[in-house]
């Protein structure tokens, strides 16, 4: 990867194999972060690949983040592989584009977890990490 802004950085970018969570976890790769992508597929080994291709830094983690044990685990990946968390990008969502009338309850559901409870998760996993880095540390944690 060419760019250096975010060289020593890691973020995690949530449902990032394809559109705009594609495109930003490209962008950060470009801008030297190591990432941690997550999909429900592994479609996602495809966005992987590129950004090794392109000299970056990632690690995948195919699950639903609307899963508690998605979202401690996509921290635990960061943690364990670069050392760090600083950026999540909460990018995870679906759609069900029906008119109400016709939108099942199971289908309503869906939306909320993946689009409400998985930033949620992954919020609250981060946040529980930076808040224990910087009790550990004594310093603030800018993330």
């Amino acid at each position: 990867m060419t760019g250096g802004l975010l060289r020593g950085r890691t973020a995690i970018v949530t449902g990032a194999s394809e559109g705009l969570g594609r495109a930003e976890a490209l962008a950060l790769a470009e801008a030297g972060a190591d990432l941690v992508i997550n999909a429900r597929s592994s479609r996602i080994e495809d966005v992987a690949a590129e950004i090794r291709s392109a000299g970056g830094s990632v690690v995948t983690c195919v699950g639903d983040v609307g899963e508690q044990a998605t979202a401690d685990r996509l921290v635990a990946l960061a943690v364990e592989r670069f050392g760090r968390l600083d950026i999540l990008v909460n990018n995870a969502g679906i759609i069900r584009d029906r008119m109400v009338f016709n939108m099942s309850a199971d289908e309503w559901d869906d939306v909320l977890r993946v689009n409400l409870r998985s930033t949620f998760l992954t919020t609250r996993a981060a946040t529980e990490h930076w808040r224990r880095r910087a009790k550990d540390s004594g310093a603030p944690v800018y993330a």
